[in-house]
């Protein structure tokens, strides 16, 4: 399966141009040629490794026979993410190798510098391994496409939406737990009660209520809104560590 779809990402290059093969620059009957820009030295150096792995690939595709009888000759070449070499490897590449389309290259700066001396000459500038967004405006750049990873803008939106999602969840495990804290309370304020004399239990409501009056206003301060998501999960923090606080304090008031 991969293999065929590499071939059709491929030969969609090559057939964008024209359908005889003699008039399409790269394109023969026994070879396709194709050209791309790496950053095999310099900053950017970690993120050559698809180079890499689509020459190893594509070696393998021209070990089992090629693409419908033509070989792939992916000529990769080193631009050190500098986008002048990026221009000057690219003219090479169109004007001196004659490849049929630039496939897979790698950098938004980069690949910036040659899209309109590619689409100027109707040359495909395929699959830019980027997130910039502007590779979809097709009025401006018809001859180029992203497409080897999500734009920044849809990542950005995934992670804003998963840590929405794991505040959320964060929320709901202090809010389950201030409950089962609550419910320990509970049942030692009514243990404590039914061991102390009237006159103290009537002085326990009192403590009681001015220690819910406390903790309330206590924590609604944490959670001010100018604070934001952090300040809404210490609000949440304050009441569950209060209320816990409370429940083992009047456990240690019961009379044994």
């Amino acid at each position: 399966m991969l293999r065929v779809l590499l071939g059709c990402l491929l030969l969609s290059g090559a057939m964008s141009m024209s359908a005889a093969a003699e008039n399409a620059p790269g394109v023969t009957d026994s070879e396709i040629k194709v050209g791309q820009t790496m950053p095999y030295t310099g900053p950017a150096t970690q993120f050559s490794a698809p180079g890499l792995a689509e020459i190893a690939y594509i070696k393998m595709i021209n070990d089992q026979g090629g693409i419908n009888g033509r070989k792939i000759n992916l000529i990769s070449v080193d631009d050190g993410y500098l986008p002048w070499r990026t221009a000057n490897e690219t003219r090479k590449l169109i004007e001196v190798e004659r490849v049929a389309f630039i496939f897979g290259s790698i950098g938004t700066p980069t690949q910036l510098a040659v899209a309109s001396y590619l689409n100027e000459r109707k040359i495909p500038q395929l699959f830019i391994d980027s997130g910039a967004y502007r590779w979809g405006n097709y009025s401006v750049t018809p001859y180029t496409m992203g497409g080897v990873r999500p734009s920044y803008r849809v990542g950005a939106r995934f992670y804003t939406r998963k840590g929405q999602l794991r505040y959320v969840a964060m929320i709901d495990c202090i809010v389950a737990e201030t409950s089962r804290q609550d419910t320990k309370l509970n049942e030692n304020y009514k243990s404590l009660t039914s061991k102390i004399s009237p006159k103290r239990k009537q002085s326990l409501l009192h403590a009681q209520r001015a220690w819910i009056t406390f903790r309330d206003a206590n924590c609604k301060f944490y959670g001010d809104r100018e604070g934001g998501t952090s300040a809404r999960l210490s609000a949440n923090e304050c009441v569950l560590n209060a209320t816990a606080d409370r429940a083992k304090e009047l456990k240690l008031l019961i009379p044994k």
